[in-house]
């Protein structure tokens, strides 16, 4: 982070850009199999006898766009809420902190290798 931002607390960097993410992904990991379980609906007067449910699917692929000012909180974040959701992702970072990126790109490319 000091490397494209100059000088930059490292508390700040570990609270917000580490454990940001980190605590999003221990969330959606504890709650995934709640939030995909079909829910119950209830049916007007006239369907009475009849049943309904939603059944949660994914939508596609989402576009997360990171930001320059917290370029690791702001892209790992929605791209926990996109994976959770079950959907594939896609993934642009600011061209302002070329270092963050590089390190994005390894971390993911060595996250994803191991499956």
């Amino acid at each position: 982070m000091n490397a494209d931002f100059g000088i930059r607390a490292g508390a700040e960097t570990k609270l917000v850009e580490v454990m940001g993410p980190i605590l999003e992904a221990r969330h959606a990991l504890s709650h995934m199999r709640r939030w995909m379980k079909p829910r119950r609906r209830s049916t007007e007067l006239l369907f009475l006898t009849n049943s309904a449910w939603v059944q949660y699917q994914p939508k596609g692929v989402v576009g997360v766009i990171g930001t320059w000012n917290f370029p690791l909180y702001l892209t790992i974040g929605p791209l926990v809420a996109a994976l959770a959701a079950g959907n594939r992702a896609m993934i642009k970072t600011s061209e302002y902190s070329p270092r963050t990126t590089d390190l994005l790109r390894s971390l993911l490319a060595e996250v994803l290798r191991r499956g």
